[in-house]
């Protein structure tokens, strides 16, 4: 029976030094503050306000309306540029992250041949990005982005991992059958949520992150090579 697989991106399939990522794109945030010569201790408060306000969302909205909102709300940017600069940010500066990332050997070729099975693929990434830098992180992994049904980025998404409706609405979106289903990730908490759905779960160790609150006990443990046999099974072209 075809099944629907889920990915994690960040930390599954594409792996990362993310303390090095995370230091690396907010210092490149900050660099937006000072050119626009933001005020820098409260630009980043109110950077770090409207991510929370996705991460907290409660679908009334869009995470990018949340976002953009929240951070207006705070900072008085009248005249400035601000939205356009961001865009160039992700088209530029934010390309540089790929040095702190790498590809796992053979896994285009295993997407692709799992979808040629006959399988659904899409990609239940944080939406807490733009599209582009979703997308972008999606090549940097040496994957195809067309092989995916759905990349899940903050224009399109009313909620956050490890909120539960997040995975809601793309079972909506996407008319999937949870039961028929398997959620891949590295965290053992915003991954592993999906089970109150009814989603198989599948959770990769090369960068674990778990919070050790035990709520949830992933299906399958294992590596990268563990995961690239278990996947196997499904191959039948």
């Amino acid at each position: 029976m075809h099944k629907t697989f889920l990915f994690d991106l960040d930390g599954t399939l594409l792996p990362l030094d993310m303390n090095s990522f995370m230091k690396n794109y907010f210092n490149g945030v900050a660099k937006i503050f000072n050119e626009l010569e933001l005020d820098l201790e409260k630009a980043q408060g109110a950077f770090l306000a409207g991510t929370m306000a996705m991460v907290n969302n409660d679908g009334s909205r869009t995470n990018e309306q949340a976002f953009w909102q929240t951070f207006d709300s705070m900072i008085d940017y009248t005249g400035i540029k601000l939205y356009e600069r961001f865009e160039v940010f992700y088209e530029e500066e934010f390309q540089e992250n790929r040095a702190h990332t790498r590809t796992v050997e053979g896994l285009n070729d295993v997407m692709k041949k799992l979808k040629e099975s006959g399988h659904r693929l899409l990609i239940a990434t944080n939406p807490l990005f733009p599209k582009l830098a979703s997308v972008s992180r999606v090549k940097w992994a040496g994957l195809d982005p067309e092989l995916f049904e759905e990349i899940t980025t903050y224009e399109d998404y009313h909620y956050c991992k490890p909120n539960v409706k997040y995975f809601e609405e793309m079972v909506d979106k996407f008319k999937i059958d949870p039961h028929n289903s398997i959620m891949i990730g590295n965290d053992a908490q915003e991954d592993l949520v999906s089970k109150e759905l009814g989603f198989e779960t599948y959770l990769i160790t090369d960068h674990l992150i778990d919070r050790s609150n035990g709520a949830y006990q992933a299906d399958h443990v294992g590596t990268y090579d563990d995961f690239l046999a278990y996947i196997n099974q499904f191959i039948t072209v």
